[in-house]
């Protein structure tokens, strides 16, 4: 059984997560958020130019505002590019067992 501390970060992290799905799903190129609360890592997939930065620029805007929004909760947030990837790196990727939270309907 957790302790009420261990217990309580779980909830914040997951917490966290969830608001920052709140704010990514609005996002154009995001594709998919996969959520590992095991070590405490967010996973973002999005599919964009590799040379434009504004995408990019706004999942990094969004991982701030949830961390803003829940201090003191450490959260590792990853940004994969699947226009950056091979063919069997993007379907590793989207096939990943990682908790998904997330998936466009606008693929």
């Amino acid at each position: 059984m957790k302790s009420s501390a261990t217990q309580q970060q779980a909830d914040a992290l997951a917490d966290l997560a969830h608001r920052y799905v709140e704010l990514a799903a609005g996002l154009p190129h995001v594709r998919r958020v996969l959520y590992e609360p095991l070590i405490s890592q967010i996973t973002t997939l999005v599919e964009t130019d590799p040379l434009q930065s504004a995408p990019r620029y706004a999942v990094f805007a969004a991982e701030q505002r949830a961390g803003e929004e829940h201090p003191g909760v450490l959260v590792n947030f990853r940004l994969i590019n699947l226009s950056e990837a091979e063919e069997a790196e993007r379907q590793e990727w989207l096939s990943q067992r990682a908790e998904i939270l997330w998936t466009s309907t606008r693929c």
